[in-house]
């Protein structure tokens, strides 16, 4: 708003304040839509509000968004077109990043000729142009539209599409591998990927690899924590593959140098699948690897974890402590995690304030108050930690111990009266400990803080369909303690299994509270051996043994345990 400056005494009465009106408000007065009125009002707000005008206009209700839409595409010259008869191609919209979208209120649509289609609210915005030309690089020809129906396209294309897409589709039967290689032969991409994604749902499959060969593109699934080859695609295909992924998961597909992160969410059986993408640049282009997590297998009970009676009374009494810290130990894909949710779960009531700091979260439970880690943002399991301690908890789950700082307040909060739990990557539990002081924590610290340690490794089970009964080597059974001509079971292979011999997995545990004993070795940095002997002199059973109770009831294979345990 300008007005002319002029001198006015205090005697004298008020000046007559000139306002000029904007083009858009004359054409919509001529146009019949609103009156001096109202955009006198709309012109007071938008000095106020200091936003644009024909935003004012819409939320005052002064003005529709087709009629401001209308007008903008008139007053610049500009096409007006209604985005529901638009199919957006999803390739060229992800060109331009998310988060710029929404701040210049712009999204490719298409492309004519040289030139790419952008859909805008306001195309008279000179900024917002030059900004879209340096980031797309190409012309660009403005279209005008709907300020609604564009953040609806925008939603759609990042967050929505794969989900509409998947739920028109969730009635039909699980897709079969020879549905893909049908896609594959008649170049149906979307389809391809479709039937990819929901055998491997289908399969129990934990990852799904696409990793890029001189040649090709090879899909491998993760089941039951062994990798198993599903498909061979040709050259041909492995680049548009790779590009369909990376739509699915809101990632940057002009982007081809640097690792990115993505997630989606897909429909199988009338359930949500959340899937986790991570792509990787390679000598040969760009692998894509997905995680799965089917929620629909929900949280366990402590019960159902499989722990001798022994120790599952040892890890229950250690959880049920006003304080203390509790660590689950193993590699990546041991089943960390769902021991630790089957702890929170047990936990779970009125009387305490339970808080998760994790990567991701990987189920929603209700009364539970969960945290996303985000390393962009800042918001690190230590930062995270910090602020939760200060938010009243009784108990706090941090996903994982990584650095001296994380490992340092959850001590710190252990000896303050909060039940920390928490993972950690070692071999055993004997040697937790001594990784705790090797990260830097004080050894009084560890000792007065560390209550419990849980190791455990996932073990695949033997198909009940096919297993037959086997002789091991004398080398094999003297590495468990097992007499000569003690009668096992081994894998064959069946259609049940897809041919593999093993159907599924449980977990083998080793529960280690920490006693007077030990304590007293680890203030004397005693080894892992020595703190072994110790804990199991004291009653614990380790997973070798846990192991052997399975070999005995046939549920696993001597080859199996060897793998999982060497």
């Amino acid at each position: 708003m300008q007005t002319e400056p002029r001198t006015v005494s205090e005697s004298a009465p008020p000046a007559k304040i000139e306002v000029r009106q904007p083009r858009l408000g004359r054409l919509l007065i001529d146009r019949g839509v609103i009156g001096a009125a109202q955009l006198n009002a709309a012109m007071v707000e938008q000095r106020a509000q200091h936003l644009p005008l024909h935003e004012i206009l819409v939320e005052q209700g002064s003005a529709t968004a087709r009629d401001v839409a209308e007008a903008l595409a008139a007053l610049t010259g500009t096409p007006f077109v209604d985005l529901h008869d638009v199919v957006i191609d999803d390739i060229t919209a992800r060109r331009l990043p998310e988060a710029l979208a929404r701040r210049l209120n712009a999204l490719p649509v298409g492309a004519d000729g040289s030139c790419l289609v952008v859909a805008m609210i306001d195309p008279s915005d000179v900024l917002a142009l030059d900004d879209l030309h340096l980031s797309l690089g190409d012309e660009i020809e403005p279209i005008a539209v709907e300020r609604g129906q564009l953040y609806d396209a925008i939603d759609s294309v990042w967050h929505g599409a794969e989900r509409t897409e998947l739920v028109e589709r969730r009635a039909q039967p699980v897709p079969r591998l020879a549905d893909a290689r049908r896609a594959v032969e008649e170049n149906e991409i979307v389809q391809l990927v479709y039937h990819l994604l929901h055998q491997a749902v289908a399969a129990r499959a934990s990852d799904v690899h696409a990793e890029v060969t001189e040649d090709g593109l090879v899909i491998r699934f993760r089941v039951d924590g062994v990798l198993h080859d599903v498909m061979h695609l040709p050259k041909a295909k492995r680049d548009h593959v790779i590009a369909r992924l990376k739509v699915m998961t809101a990632m940057d597909i002009s982007d081809h140098r640097l690792p990115q992160d993505g997630r989606m969410t897909i429909i199988v059986d009338d359930r949500p699948v959340d899937v986790r993408a991570v792509v990787l640049p390679t000598a040969h282009g760009e692998s894509v690897v997905l995680r799965i997590l089917d929620k629909h297998q929900g949280v366990r009970e402590l019960d159902e974890l499989g722990m001798s009676p022994a120790s599952l009374a040892k890890f229950r009494s250690a959880i049920h402590h006003a304080w203390g810290l509790v660590v689950v130990t193993g590699p990546t894909g041991s089943g960390k995690s769902t021991s630790l949710y089957a702890a929170v779960h047990e936990l779970n009531d009125r009387a305490r304030n339970i808080i998760t700091i994790e990567d991701p979260i990987e189920f929603l439970m209700t009364g539970v108050k969960q945290m996303q880690v985000s390393r962009r943002s800042g918001l690190t399991f230590a930062t995270a930690l910090r602020s939760v301690l200060r938010a009243d908890p009784d108990v706090v789950l941090v996903g994982e111990i990584r650095d001296v700082e994380t490992v340092q307040l959850a001590a710190e909060a252990a000896l303050t009266g909060h039940l920390v739990l928490s993972t950690l990557h070692t071999n055993d539990a004997a040697s937790t400990p001594m990784r705790l002081l090797e990260m830097g924590l004080e050894p009084y610290l560890v000792t007065s803080a560390l209550d419990c340690v849980v190791a455990q490794r996932l073990v695949r089970r033997l198909c009940e369909h096919c297993r037959e009964p086997v002789t091991a080597r004398p080398d094999q059974l003297a590495a468990f303690g097992l007499d000569a001509g003690t009668a096992l079971s081994a894998a064959r292979g069946c259609i049940e299994c897809d041919h593999t011999g093993y159907r599924g997995r449980f977990a083998i545990y080793e529960v280690m509270p920490i006693t007077d004993a030990i304590r007293e070795l680890i203030l004397d940095h005693a080894p892992s051996e020595a703190i072994r002997i110790a804990a199991v002199r004291g009653g614990m059973e380790t997973m070798r043994e846990a192991g052997k109770r399975y070999l005995a009831t046939g549920e696993t294979s001597i080859d199996e345990l060897t793998r999982v345990l060497r």
